[in-house]
């Protein structure tokens, strides 16, 4: 299972980009399970139902390894069932090749990975996903994870019980469950498009993040806090993960330089950074900085594995007279996320970046 680039449906991408701020904007219809129409007035639009957390952002990777590198073990189901299937109660994910697959080399995450999964077998999530027709939106669990012992677990009571013993050692393996329209692509030649990232994709930024925070960077949040999609946490490793999907699934595959308009990205991405969805606030432009300092680190490390590196951040000398003229040393942080301040003020919120490309031609799957 040598780990190499995935490619990912950009319908998957989308599902964890959605935002209270951008499901309202775009006025989405919405289904409940049964694919009843539910109520606008009705309906639960906020984070805890439309950011993608906790554990899914590792299964969302784990899952698109399987579907490239064994499309035949996946399971489609009767003509209009909703998810495929990736192992059986016979012949289960087996547990180690489960887990070494969501976190890479990254060991030191097992526990956040086993404590997250515990946590989706004690309170399934719902959240609002792509139908496949057009714009309209269902509730429902993007993917869904069964151990199996000597038969595979679905009881939610038995998995509470089994959550709350911790006992990760007798499983022998998992079952999942993947909700169809998110990973079409993978079955149907990409159709819905795709983009390009390393296996374990999540564990690798949630890795650098933290080693940026050991370091004094500030993230202003607790990067814990992403494991609870009510809390209004600050920039995390899910958030830098995110700004990297807005700028890929945006991505045309040539240039050398991208103009980001941060407040359609923070829409997407971190909505309570945006003052009445229109400005982003003063006091978030430390932590943004920071981000993309993340992403240089990262898409440099992993250059091969992506379809292109940021490279850096570029600014001109008037805001770097800016910066110095608030009396920040040149070329410290401060300094920086100062100048980025006076960029975003005189460009109306457009952030350029630097980009290196080996290639000129779009995505390649080859």
């Amino acid at each position: 299972m040598k780990n190499k680039s995935q490619f990912v449906t950009k319908t998957s991408v989308k599902a964890q980009l959605n935002s209270p701020l951008v499901m309202r904007k775009n006025g989405v219809a919405l289904f409940n399970e049964k694919m009843e129409p539910v109520e606008i007035a009705r309906a639960l639009i906020n984070r805890k139902t439309t950011e993608i957390a906790g554990i899914f952002p590792y299964l969302f990777s784990l899952a698109s390894y399987f579907f490239e590198a064994f499309p035949g073990k996946i399971i489609r189901g009767d003509e209009g069932s909703l998810y495929y299937q990736i192992g059986t109660k016979d012949d289960p994910i087996p547990a180690q090749a489960f887990i070494s697959l969501g976190i890479g080399d990254n060991a030191d995450q097992k526990n956040t990975f086993l404590r997250e999964l515990y946590k989706l077998w004690d309170e399934k999530r719902y959240y609002w996903l792509p139908t496949g027709n057009r714009g309209d939106m269902i509730f429902m669990p993007p993917i869904q994870v069964f151990p199996v012992m000597n038969n595979e677990i679905k009881d939610p009571e038995e998995l509470k019980r089994l959550s709350q013993l911790g006992i990760d050692h007798v499983i022998k393996g998992f079952t999942m469950q993947c909700y169809k329209p998110l990973f079409d692509g993978h079955l149907n030649g990409y159709k819905d498009g795709f983009i390009k990232q390393p296996a374990a994709w999540y564990a690798k930024i949630r890795n650098c993040v933290n080693g940026m925070i050991d370091n004094k960077a500030k993230f202003f949040g607790d990067i814990e806090s992403e494991s609870v999609p009510e809390m209004q946490g600050d920039m995390t490793a899910l958030n830098v993960m995110k700004i990297w999907e807005y700028l890929a699934i945006h991505d045309n595959g040539q240039g050398k330089i991208k103009n980001v308009d941060i407040v359609d990205l923070l829409s997407h991405v971190a909505p309570s950074y945006l003052q009445k969805g229109e400005y982003l606030r003063n006091e978030y432009i430390g932590s943004l900085f920071n981000a993309f300092i993340a992403l240089v680190k990262l898409t440099s490390e992993y250059r091969k594995e992506l379809d292109f590196e940021i490279v850096n951040i570029e600014l001109d000398e008037f805001d770097r007279v800016y910066a110095l003229n608030h009396g920040h040393l040149e070329e410290s942080p401060l300094y920086l996320a100062e100048a980025v301040k006076h960029r975003l003020k005189t460009h109306k919120n457009i952030l350029t970046l630097q980009i290196s490309r080996e290639k000129e031609r779009g995505h390649d799957k080859n």
